[in-house]
Parts: structure tokens; C-alpha cells; sequence
């Protein structure tokens, strides 16, 4: 074999290597429970529910009550854009694994408290003015939206042990009430008031 047919097949040799190291790399960083809730989290910081969905058990966003055709889609996604996440541990078995993770986001609870307040400060100017239901409903989305910017409303940070199973090779979240409360802390609570009102 001359020099030349060597310097092709060592580079067709080396390609060829590297490839196979990427491969590997992606296939033992798609193997782990963490990488699934981390591609959850971003997927919902993200407002992709449906790609979100294909990291939970039931491969769908409805255990967090989300359809793809709710009216007010946009809104909706506020929820989610401030979700982080720390992993503080990881318990694998063959199948399933626990991850203890710190989980941050707005507190959803106070900006439904205040939303609501807002309405009804909203409702009662509108019995002394001319203001249009669709003027109020406008700055009613206005203000809603500016409380996820606020300063004064505080980040809540919760741990909780999260649960993934093993499904057709891919790790999946279960998704319980410990994770939606942690998800969107204060929200169940503060509609739950409200709904008892």
C-alpha cells in the first residue's frame, strides 16, 4: 500500500472513531434520570408542552391540567418560564430512580392572590366608569403577565424527591402532587381557596 491509500483509510479510521465516541457519549447522557427531568424543565421553561409531555410517564402534560387548545395558551406558559431546578441526589435501581431536587419558581400563590385582587379592584371601577370588559380584561392580562417580572414577588425554592421509571429504555417523570406543587408552588392552594370562596 503506498503512503497515500494509508493517510486515507488512518482518516476514514479516525472519523470513524470519533463518531462512535459521539454516539456513545449521547447514548450514556440520554441514560440518565437527571438528563430527563433537566430536558423536562426546559421544555416547560421553554412553554413546549407537548414535547414536555414526552419526558413523563403518561408521555402527556395532563396531569399539570394543560391541553394544547386552551384558549389563553400564552398565559399559561407564564407558569413555567421561571421553573429551575437543582439535583442534590440520585437513587437508581434497574428501573425506576429517585432524584432529590430543589426546585425554584415564582410564587404562584401570591400572583394568583394578587391577580384576583386586581379583578376586583378592576370590577368595582368598572361600575363607576365607561371602561369596556374588553379594556378591563386587557389590563387585567397586562398585569397578570407583569407579576412574573416583579421584584416583589419572591422566588419559592422546595425539595422534593422526584420519581422517574425506566419506559422502553427512556427514562420518564412521574408526575405526582409533589412535583406539580413544587412545580407551581402556592397555585393549588390559593385556587383551592378561592374555589371554596
Amino acid at each position: 500500500m503506498d503512503k497515500k491509500t494509508k493517510m486515507i483509510i488512518y482518516a476514514v479510521a479516525a472519523v470513524f472513531l470519533i463518531f462512535l465516541v459521539v454516539i456513545c457519549a449521547a447514548k450514556i447522557k440520554a441514560s440518565k434520570p437527571a438528563t430527563a427531568l433537566n430536558n423536562l424543565v426546559k421544555e416547560l421553561n421553554n412553554g413546549n408542552f407537548k414535547k414536555a409531555g414526552e419526558y413523563c410517564v403518561d408521555n402527556t402534560m395532563d396531569a399539570f391540567g394543560i391541553d394544547e387548545s386552551i384558549e389563553d395558551l400564552e398565559m399559561v406558559k407564564l407558569y413555567y418560564k421561571n421553573i429551575s431546578i437543582k439535583v442534590n441526589k440520585v437513587t437508581k435501581s434497574k428501573d425506576s430512580a429517585v432524584l432529590n431536587v430543589d426546585v425554584s419558581n415564582k410564587d404562584l400563590g401570591k400572583i394568583f392572590s394578587n391577580y384576583m385582587g386586581k379583578a376586583q379592584e378592576l370590577a368595582l371601577e368598572k361600575l363607576n366608569t365607561k371602561k369596556s370588559t374588553k379594556d378591563m380584561e386587557n389590563e387585567l392580562k397586562e398585569y397578570f403577565k407583569s407579576q412574573f417580572s416583579s421584584e416583589d414577588i419572591e422566588t419559592k425554592t422546595t425539595n422534593v424527591d422526584i420519581v422517574l421509571n425506566k419506559v422502553d429504555g427512556k427514562w420518564k417523570v412521574v408526575i405526582d402532587s409533589n412535583l406539580r406543587n413544587a412545580f407551581l408552588p402556592g397555585l393549588y392552594s390559593a385556587t383551592n381557596i378561592f374555589a371554596t370562596c
